[in-house]
């Protein structure tokens, strides 16, 4: 069969010889009006996350900030949004004059003609890879070729601009929201604090307690030092007792010396509240003294959130004014220098492949109406 082939060839090679030149020809100029393109890229180094606002850094100082985790990296994710995003897109289409180049009608098809020219990719490390790729036109003059180089490197500036300034916005937005629901938290702690303050001073005023340890301590000592000089007069008082008449003025001198060390003793258990006495009753130390904690203890849980939120407030108030840059390009975009496509060596190879391929079929098509039973 290959032999009969060859020989069918040899026979038409007249005719082949130029319908080869032919397609030849018209394979060549067919790759010479082919649409070029060109592509500049740049590299994102990998963003640092921020969306904590302090909070973590401001906890790690107090007591319970060992239980809390840290936040996860979400910057990329939210640059590739931004990237992918249809307001992008649209900024880049009303730039660039999109519809009007590409004779669009409808603005998803610019959508469509963007989308197909930017190209995204995260890296390994954490990089991100961002192209431009665009193209001329069929059978273009050579001037073109200079305007969608410099086309493609303007649209990736234009994207890097665009990015920062919608992830400032996104970000300023979110840290005036923050900063909002900090201050709205801030102004209830100063009012807290201002009423926990205001209830341990008229607790002080009502009790007369300006040092209440020290004025417990005080009065038991009082207590301890009458009580045992009451016991020691009543051992004289009893002993004089059996050694005088009853109507003698000593004795009666001792009996006025007891009641009063009795009534002072009663005193000073009972708390008569006088107000130029600031030794606590006995009997009311237990229920003062847990009221005291309680209101102490508010005032000081209030104070270390207050200055707590009092930071975070600062913090949040200078996030939602910093206008510093939000990305940070490794890799400028480039200007093109060699086109990126179309890759006309396999164009060509394949097209010969085809050519070769074609004639074969048709040579032993026409073998077979020949010699239909070789």
């Amino acid at each position: 069969m290959i032999k009969l082939l060859m020989e069918h060839v040899q026979a038409d090679l007249k005719r082949l010889i130029p319908l080869s030149i032919i397609y030849g020809i018209l394979t060549i100029a067919f790759l010479l009006i082919l649409p070029k393109s060109f592509k500049s890229s740049a590299i994102l180094l990998p963003p640092i996350d921020d969306s904590s606002i302090g909070i973590s850094g401001a906890l790690s100082s107090l007591p319970f900030g060992g239980l809390l985790g840290s936040e996860s990296n979400n910057e990329t994710n939210r640059i590739v949004s931004i990237i992918d995003s249809r307001t992008l897109k649209e900024e880049i289409i009303s730039h660039f004059d999109i519809m009007e180049l590409g004779e669009f009608d409808f603005i998803e098809q610019g959508l469509e003609a963007v989308d197909g020219m930017l190209s995204l990719e995260v890296l390994p490390e954490g990089t991100i890879y961002l192209s431009c790729e665009t193209e001329t036109s069929w059978f273009h003059p050579a001037f073109e070729e200079d305007s969608c180089k410099q086309t493609s490197q303007d649209i990736i500036g234009f994207v890097l601009t665009k990015i920062d300034s919608l992830n400032k916005y996104y970000k300023s937005e979110r840290a005036r929201y923050h900063r909002i629901t900090v201050e709205q938290r801030f102004m209830q702690n100063i009012e807290d604090l201002a009423d926990a303050e205001n209830a341990l001073v008229a607790f002080q005023k009502e009790y007369k307690t300006i040092a209440f340890e020290d004025q417990v301590r005080a009065s038991i000592e009082s207590y301890a030092n009458l009580k045992a000089e009451y016991l020691k007069n009543e051992i004289a008082y009893n002993v004089l007792q059996r050694s005088v008449p009853g109507g003698d003025p000593q004795l009666r001198q001792r009996r006025i010396e007891l009641e009063e060390m009795e009534d002072k003793i009663s005193f000073i258990e009972q708390d008569d509240n006088n107000e130029s006495d600031y030794l606590p009753g006995l009997d009311n130390i237990p229920g003062k003294g847990l009221e005291y904690v309680r209101l102490t203890r508010n005032v000081e849980v209030q104070s270390i959130l207050y200055k707590f939120m009092i930071q975070q407030y600062e913090e949040a108030k200078l996030k939602e004014s910093k206008n510093t840059p939000t990305i940070q390009i490794l890799d400028k975009p480039n200007l093109p220098e060699k086109k990126y496509g179309p890759p006309r060596m396999k164009y060509l190879f394949v097209l010969g492949l085809a050519y070769l391929g074609v004639l074969t079929i048709y040579y032993y098509r026409k073998v077979e109406r020949h010699y239909p039973n070789q």
